[in-house]
C-alpha cells in the first residue's frame, strides 16, 4: 500500500515531525514547490480494524491551508491536496470575487467567475463581483482537515458606478477643527485634507461632525484616504442620534502603504436613528501611524439594488471543496425575481463538456435543467472541473447551461421563495470538483457518491452515554452529522466529572462503493476541549481529532450570525472499503485524560481565525495566526497562567499583555512586519499540544516559523517556543539594537513597576519603571541563556510576563554569532510597559542564508502574594539550568528542543529522565504494533512496577501514527524537583 505525502520542508520545519507540509511562498511571482512521495511504509492493515481510515486521516492532516498572498490582504487563497482557489477581496478596480481556480501545479481551470447573482423584478442583474466595498475573510472553523472560510461584507452591484449610486453628499469639511483622541488632527484648508497622527495606541481615533444627512438619503460612507504605518484595520462608528455605540460600529481593512485608496463602507446594517451626524474612525496600531483623509461622502446606493448582504462560504476539506452562496436580507426584500450562482467558462479553453441529468449523461446542451446532477468541463492543459449538485431541493433548483459571447454560462438557481423578511436568508450550494485527468469518470463517480450518501439505517449508534444520534448527511457542507450532549466548564471541572467522557459507539455498514467520508460530532454546548477515538476492539487509535467551538456571548458577526449560536464540533475522516463493516467509539473530552488534565489544540469562532489551547477546561493560550486586529502583529490574544487568581465564576484566569514577533524598521522609517503563510498541527492532544505556524516578511527578506508547545502543567504555563528564521535575501538594518525585533511585549491594560533580568555580568538586575514620562533604555542580557520578567502590577488580578531563553543558534555570514542580546524596555508615556528583544549589533547586513534559532519560554505568571521574581527564578532552574534530560539505556534520542523524545529498538525503550518540574511529557516512537503500551517505572527498591496514569482502560496516554507505518506513544509524568531522576521502560 503506497502512502503519498509531501516531504519538502524549509529550514523552519523540525526534522523529527511526523508530517511535513508543502512549501508555499506568498509572493505571487515565486513558484510553489511540488510535493514528492515518501518511501513505501510498512503495511499496517492488520494492526487495527480501522487501519485504512487511520492512514487516510494522517495523510490528510494539515493539507488544507488558507493565507493572503500579499501584505495588503487583497487576495485570499485556499488550497488542499488537489486545488488552489484565489478570491479577490479588494483593489482599486471594482471587480471582486473568485479570481482563479487551479491545481497545485498552477494549471488554471477558470478565472474571474463563479459569482452570486440576483435578478431584480425589472430584469436587471446584480452580482457580488461588482459589489461596492471590500470583502473580508473569517475562517470560523479550522484545523487538521477542514476550514470553514467565509467571504463576507460584500453586497451586490453592477459594473461601473453610475448604476450603483443614487445620491452622493460630501460631508468632509476642511474649514474647521476635527476632534481626536490619543492623537492629533491637522486640517489643511488650502489642500482640503485632514491628517491624523497617532500619539498613543491606547485608544486612538478621530471624529468628524457638523453635518446632518437624513437616514433615508444614506446607506454607505465612501472615504478616500491614505494610511501610513502599520495600521491595517479600522473600526468605524456612526452617530445618527443615539451617540457612538458598539452596536453602531463595524470593522474594515485598509492598505497601510501610504497611498490614497477608496473605501466604501455599507452602514445599512448599523443605522438606527433619523440622521447621520457624525463618523468616528478608530485606527492606530503604533505611535506615529498617519492617516490622510481627502474625502468623506455620504452615499445612497441605488434604490433598485436588492438590500442584501452576500456571503460565500468555502467548506474546504483536505481533498474536496463545497461552496455555499448565501444572501441575508438587510430589510424586507420583495424585488428579487431570481437568485443563484453563475459560472462562466471560456469556450476556447474547453476540450469537452459533460452534463448528467436524471436520464443520463450528455455531451451537448440538450438536457433536463430540473434534474441536473453535475456539469463538467474538460479544460485544455488542466483537466476536468465541474459542479456537483447536491441532492437537496432546499439549496438547489434548476441548472441551466447556455452559450453566449464565446462562453458557457452555467446558472444554478435557488428553488425557494424570494420575498425575504429582514434578517431572513437563502442558500445555494454545490461541490466544486477538479482532477488532472481528461476523463469524466472521476466526477461521475464522485457525483454518485455525493448525491447518494449512505442511508440512515447503515449508520447505527450501538451504545452511548451522551444521547448520541446520527441525524443526516449535510449536503451543503459534505458531512455526516451526529448530535450528542456535552458539558459546561464548571460541571466538567468538578472532581466527580473530570473523567466523564461523552462517548458513542458507532457501526457503519458501507455499500459496494469505496467511500471517503467526513464525520461531524456536534453538541449545542460551547465548552468542548478535545476528542479521542477507540477502534472496535477498544484500543486508542491515532486518528487526529479536529475540535472547533463557538462561545455565544461575543456577537462578533452582527449580520451573518446575529444570535451567535454556541456549538462544539469534532471532525475527522474515514476511508471505507466496499462492503466494509466498521465499528469505533468516538469521545468528547473536557477536563481530564486519565489522572492528568488534558492538553489540547482546537479552534474558536471569533472575528478572526483563532486557535485555542487549554489545560483541561482552563484556557492557557490562544493563537491568532493572522493576528488579532488587522495586521497588528498580535499573535497571542489569550495568554493565561495558573499561578494567577482563578475567576470566581469559572475555572479561568485573566489574560496578560500583547506578544508579537519578528519585525524591523527599514531605511525609510517604516515598520516591516510579516504575513502568515500556513500552520501545521503536530499534536492536538490529549497529552500534549504542538503547533507550527509560519510567516514571511512583507519585504520578502526572511521567513520564520514559530513552534508552540504546551504540556498539562498546573503550577505555571511554560509555553515552549522555537523561533526558526532564515534570511531569503540580503537585508541591511541601520541599527539592529533599536530597529530589529525578535520578540515584542507590551503590558496591555496593566502597569508593571519592575523589570528584572539576567544581565551580561551574570547577575540579576532590577529596573524600577519610570512612569513620569515616556522613556526607553537598553540593557545587555546574559550570553548563552537569560530571562527577563515584568511584574509588580498594582492590579488586583495581575498577569505578569516573562521571557526565558534556553539556548540559541545564530549563524551570520557562515559563522556562529558570538555576540549577545539586548532588551529595549521602557514606558510609552500613556499606558504600556514595552519590551523588545534584539541582537547586540549596530548597522549590519544580514546575508541570504543567515539563520536565527531561539529556544525559549513565554511565561504568563501570577504575583498574588509577593512582589518578587521567584516564580521565574524557579522556572529558569527547572527549564534552563536543569532542563528535562534523557539518559537512554535502550533506544535512540531524537533531537527536540523541549520534548523528551526517543526512538525505540525492537519495540522496547528504557530510559531515565531528570530535570524539569510539575507535569511533563515524554514520547517514544518507532513501534510496529498498535496496542496499549506497557509502561513501567523503577521504584525506590530498584524494582519495576507498572506506571499507570489511567482512570479507564483506554486513557492516560496518546498514540501517534507516523507516515512510515510506525507508532509513537506519549505519556505524562510529574517531577517534584528538577533534581529527581525517574527511570521508565516501555514496550508495545
Amino acid at each position: 500500500m503506497l502512502i503519498a505525502a509531501s516531504v519538502l520542508c524549509g529550514y523552519a520545519c523540525n526534522k523529527n515531525n511526523d508530517q511535513t507540509p508543502e512549501t508555499t511562498d506568498i509572493i505571487d511571482d515565486e513558484p510553489t514547490a511540488e510535493p514528492t512521495a515518501t518511501p513505501v511504509p510498512r503495511d499496517v492493515l492488520s494492526d487495527t480494524p480501522i487501519a485504512r481510515s487511520m492512514v487516510y486521516a494522517n495523510e490528510l492532516a494539515n493539507k488544507v491551508q488558507g493565507y493572503y498572498t500579499t501584505s495588503d490582504r487583497s487576495v485570499y487563497v485556499l488550497e488542499n491536496t488537489t486545488m488552489r482557489l484565489r478570491h479577490k477581496l479588494a483593489g482599486d478596480d471594482q471587480a471582486r470575487g473568485l479570481e482563479s481556480f487551479s491545481d497545485l501545479k498552477g494549471n488554471v481551470y477558470f478565472t474571474d467567475t463563479m459569482d452570486t447573482y440576483v435578478v431584480d423584478s425589472s430584469g436587471k442583474e446584480w452580482t457580488d463581483r461588482y459589489a461596492l466595498g471590500t470583502g473580508r475573510v473569517n475562517t470560523t472553523r479550522l484545523g487538521f482537515y477542514y476550514y470553514e472560510a467565509h467571504v463576507r461584507d460584500l453586497g451586490v452591484g453592477i459594473s461601473g458606478t453610475d448604476g450603483n449610486f443614487e445620491q452622493v453628499k460630501e460631508i468632509a469639511d476642511f474649514s474647521r477643527k476635527w476632534e481626536a483622541h490619543d492623537g492629533k488632527v491637522t486640517v489643511d484648508t488650502k489642500n482640503k485634507k485632514a491628517v491624523f497622527t497617532v500619539s498613543s495606541v491606547y485608544d486612538p481615533y478621530f471624529v468628524h461632525t457638523g453635518f446632518s444627512v437624513p437616514t433615508v438619503d444614506v446607506n454607505a460612507i465612501e472615504i478616500i484616504m491614505a494610511v501610513k504605518g502599520v495600521s491595517s484595520s479600522v473600526e468605524m462608528f456612526i452617530n445618527d442620534g443615539p451617540g457612538y455605540r458598539p452596536q453602531q460600529s463595524l470593522k474594515f481593512t485598509v492598505n497601510p502603504d501610504g497611498n490614497l485608496h477608496t473605501y466604501l463602507i455599507d452602514i445599512s446594517a448599523i443605522q438606527s436613528g433619523n440622521a447621520l451626524q457624525g463618523v468616528r474612525l478608530d485606527i492606530g496600531d503604533a505611535v506615529g501611524d498617519e492617516v490622510t483623509l481627502i474625502s468623506m461622502r455620504a452615499v445612497k446606493t441605488s434604490s433598485d439594488a436588492p438590500k442584501i448582504k452576500v456571503e460565500k462560504t468555502y467548506h474546504t476539506f483536505s481533498d474536496k471543496l463545497h461552496q455555499q452562496f448565501r444572501i441575508v436580507a438587510l430589510e424586507k426584500v420583495e424585488n428579487i425575481g431570481e437568485y443563484g450562482m453563475v459560472w462562466k467558462v471560456d469556450k476556447s479553453t474547453v476540450a469537452a463538456i459533460q452534463i448528467k441529468d436524471g436520464s443520463g449523461t450528455h455531451n451537448d446542451l440538450n438536457f433536463n435543467s430540473e434534474s441536473v446532477e453535475y456539469v463538467a468541463f474538460d479544460i485544455i492543459g488542466a483537466g476536468v472541473c465541474g459542479i456537483i449538485i447536491p441532492n437537496d431541493g432546499n439549496v438547489s433548483g434548476s441548472v441551466t447551461v447556455k452559450e453566449e459571447d464565446g462562453k458557457y454560462i452555467v446558472r444554478q438557481k435557488y428553488p425557494g421563495k424570494l420575498n425575504l423578511k429582514k434578517g431572513a436568508e437563502a442558500t445555494v450550494a454545490n461541490r466544486l470538483y477538479n482532477d488532472s485527468t481528461h476523463s469524466f469518470e472521476g466526477i461521475d463517480r464522485e457525483a454518485y457518491l455525493e448525491r447518494n450518501p449512505l442511508p440512515k439505517d447503515s449508520i447505527t449508534v450501538t451504545e452511548t452515554n451522551s444521547k448520541t444520534k446520527y441525524t443526516k448527511y449535510d449536503a451543503v457542507r459534505g458531512l455526516y452529522v451526529f448530535t450528542l450532549n456535552g458539558s459546561t466548564f464548571n460541571e466538567a471541572y468538578k472532581k466527580a466529572n473530570r473523567n466523564k467522557y461523552f462517548s458513542a459507539s458507532v457501526n457503519i455498514k458501507n455499500d459496494s462503493e469505496a467511500r471517503k467520508v467526513y464525520l461531524d460530532f456536534t453538541t449545542s454546548g460551547e465548552c468542548l476541549e478535545c476528542g479521542a477515538m477507540l477502534d472496535g476492539n477498544g484500543t486508542l487509535v491515532p486518528i487526529p481529532m479536529e475540535v472547533c467551538k463557538n462561545f455565544t456571548y461575543e456577537k462578533e458577526e452582527k449580520v451573518y450570525d446575529p444570535t451567535d449560536v454556541p456549538y462544539s464540533d469534532t471532525f475527522f475522516p474515514l476511508s471505507l472499503a466496499p462492503d466494509e463493516d466498521l465499528s469505533f467509539t468516538q469521545m468528547h473530552l473536557y477536563q481530564n485524560w486519565g489522572i492528568y488534565p488534558l492538553k489540547q489544540i482546537g479552534s474558536i469562532q471569533f472575528h478572526v481565525s483563532y486557535y485555542h489551547l487549554s489545560t483541561g477546561v482552563t484556557e492557557s493560550n490562544c493563537i491568532a495566526p493572522y493576528y488579532v486586529y488587522g495586521r497588528d502583529g498580535w499573535t497571542l490574544p489569550d495568554f493565561r497562567g495558573p499561578s494567577g487568581i482563578m475567576w470566581s465564576d469559572q475555572p479561568q484566569f485573566t489574560a496578560g499583555g500583547h506578544n508579537k514577533f519578528v519585525s524591523y524598521i527599514d531605511g525609510e522609517g517604516s515598520l516591516i512586519r510579516a504575513e502568515y503563510t500556513r500552520s501545521k498541527i503536530l499534536s492536538y492532544g490529549p497529552v500534549y499540544a504542538d503547533l507550527e505556524y509560519s510567516y514571511k516578511a512583507d519585504s520578502g527578506a526572511y521567513e520564520y516559523t514559530l513552534r508552540h508547545m504546551e504540556f498539562p502543567q498546573t503550577d505555571e504555563n511554560r509555553t515552549y517556543y522555537t523561533l526558526s528564521l532564515k534570511f531569503l535575501k540580503d537585508l541591511t538594518v541601520d541599527d539592529v539594537r533599536n530597529k530589529f525585533t525578535l520578540h515584542y511585549f507590551d503590558s496591555r491594560d496593566q502597569k508593571f513597576d519592575k523589570l528584572s533580568y539576567t544581565a551580561d555580568d551574570g547577575t540579576v538586575k532590577t529596573v524600577v519603571t519610570d512612569f513620569s514620562k515616556a522613556n526607553t533604555n537598553t540593557v545587555k542580557l546574559s550570553k548563552g541563556s537569560f530571562w527577563f520578567a515584568l511584574y509588580g502590577s498594582n492590579s488586583k488580578d495581575p498577569m505578569n510576563e516573562a521571557f526565558v531563553l534556553k539556548k540559541y543558534d545564530v549563524k551570520l555570514d557562515g559563522k556562529a554569532y558570538e555576540g549577545g542580546f539586548v532588551l529595549r524596555n521602557g514606558y510609552d508615556g500613556v499606558m504600556y510597559n514595552v519590551t523588545e528583544l534584539s541582537l547586540d549589533l549596530g548597522k549590519y547586513t544580514f546575508k541570504k542564508g543567515d539563520t536565527i534559532e531561539l529556544q525559549f519560554m513565554l511565561v504568563p505568571w501570577g504575583n498574588t502574594n509577593h512582589d518578587t521574581y521567584e516564580n521565574i527564578d524557579r522556572i529558569y532552574e527547572d527549564s534552563v539550568l536543569k532542563p528535562l534530560t534523557l539518559n537512554v539505556k535502550t533506544g535512540i534520542v531524537a533531537e527536540e528542543p523541549f520534548l523528551p523524545r526517543i526512538t525505540c529498538v525492537d519495540n522496547y525503550a528504557e530510559f531515565s529522565v531528570t530535570g524539569g518540574r510539575n507535569n511533563n511529557v515524554v514520547r517514544i516512537d518507532g513501534f510496529t504494533s498498535l496496542v496499549r503500551p506497557v509502561i513501567e517505572k523503577l521504584n525506590a527498591a530498584g524494582e519495576w512496577e507498572i506506571y499507570d496514569t489511567s482512570v479507564k482502560a483506554f486513557d492516560g496516554y496518546s498514540a501517534h501514527y507516523i507516515l512510515n507505518g510506525t507508532y509513537g506513544y506519549s505519556f505524562v509524568f510529574t517531577q517534584e524537583s528538577p533534581d529527581d531522576v525517574q527511570t521508565f521502560r516501555i514496550r508495545a
